[in-house]
């Protein structure tokens, strides 16, 4: 793997943690962003972790 290719990867594993982060702290909040009950955040944390295993299989595994 080339060194800016990581990087992207970097970046991208960065935004979708990002993302998980916001969802729990929205979570209650009534906000827009809000995804109103904890398996709703949870059935799209397994999605951001999916694609994060995508992307790296060994931080994807330990997050799990």
């Amino acid at each position: 793997m080339e060194l800016n290719q990581g990087f992207r990867y970097n970046e991208r594993v960065n935004a979708l943690l990002e993302e998980n982060a916001s969802i729990w702290a929205n979570l209650g909040t009534g906000s827009k962003y809000d995804l109103k009950t904890m398996e709703a955040a949870e059935e799209k944390w397994q999605k951001i972790l999916a694609e994060i295993k995508s992307i790296d299989k060994e931080l994807g595994e330990s997050l799990t």
